[in-house]
């Protein structure tokens, strides 16, 4: 988190998959409704090849995750492993970097992590913006 003007501060947030085969489907932090220039950055991914063990052989997608405002809180998301086996989760040794503008400095909050394939979303402690009623 940066602050790189009077009453704006810049969150930049990096998540890296070291090694869980689940992948990661989702990123929700608590921001408010006062934000803007979402930005999301991922790796391109590599082509489909014979017996590369995706569905089909068609490599895995490299379509940018969607951003949603709802509630005061800003997640990005890709397809569901139901919805397309090869989206673009976050797959072992792959980071992903997610990022916004906000008018609230920062105060300790929690975001949440979904996984690609299972388990229970988890909270993750960050700096994130303070909220309250916009």
């Amino acid at each position: 988190m940066t602050n790189p003007s009077t009453g704006i501060w810049h969150y930049e947030y990096a998540i890296y998959n070291e090694n869980l085969d689940r992948a990661i489907q989702s990123f929700a932090v608590p921001t408010g409704r006062r934000i803007r220039n979402i930005g999301f950055h991922a790796p391109p991914q590599e082509p489909g090849w014979a017996n590369d063990g995706t569905v089909g052989n068609t490599g895995y997608s490299s379509t940018p995750w969607t951003s949603v405002v709802t509630g005061g809180s800003l997640t990005w998301s890709c397809e569901t492993l139901a919805q397309n086996p090869n989206a673009n989760a976050i797959r072992w040794g792959t980071l992903y970097n997610f990022r916004f503008d906000s008018n609230r400095p920062p105060q300790d909050e929690f975001a949440v992590i979904g996984f690609f394939k299972t388990g229970v979303p988890i909270t993750v402690p960050i700096q994130g913006p303070q909220h309250r009623s916009d």
